[in-house]
């Protein structure tokens, strides 16, 4: 088989703040998937220096250490409308739709680079997909392009918000 040269593989240096995982819902500090009023002082501490980012790291989406003003605003909007959209991950699979989340191979709830270089490999047919059944969501026993895609999505819209 012979490999297209245009596909390029996911690379970024060991321990880059992307491969963390990023708050799901903005000012969510305990994590219940709402950001309640207590929230909200604790983010507007942070912002004026009263308090330090990691009494609620949920605030700093962009992961510079600081409570910016739109981070704030974000987190506002969140607690008067609700966190929609979020994605609930349990065990690798989304708990709003019931899928597999692609490409979580050690079904943790986010992908990571490394994870999505299976899937391609896996797409190449470099590697088994025993390696990450998690790569073939729908379990018809290949990747698709699609599939690919998703687990892709995945690195960067943690946790699976990109599998519909």
């Amino acid at each position: 088989m012979t490999k297209c040269p245009s596909i390029r593989r996911l690379r970024r240096p060991d321990n880059h703040p992307a491969d963390r995982i990023r708050p799901i819902c903005l000012g969510d500090c305990d994590g219940d998937h709402t950001v309640s009023v207590d929230e909200l002082v604790e983010g507007i501490d942070i912002t004026l220096g009263n308090d330090h980012v990691e009494s609620c790291r949920a605030f700093d989406r962009d992961e510079d250490g600081q409570v910016a003003i739109y981070e704030l605003t974000q987190a506002v909007n969140n607690a008067l409308n609700g966190c929609f959209g979020v994605a609930v991950c349990t065990n690798g699979v989304r708990d709003d739709t019931g899928t597999r989340c692609a490409g979580d191979c050690n079904l943790d709830c986010r992908v990571t680079e490394g994870e999505a270089n299976i899937c391609w490999d896996i797409f190449l047919a470099d590697r088994p997909l025993d390696e990450c059944p998690a790569c073939d969501t729908d379990d018809n026993g290949i990747v698709t392009v699609s599939e690919l895609n998703r687990a892709m999505a995945n690195v960067e819209n943690p946790p699976c918000a990109a599998n519909p």
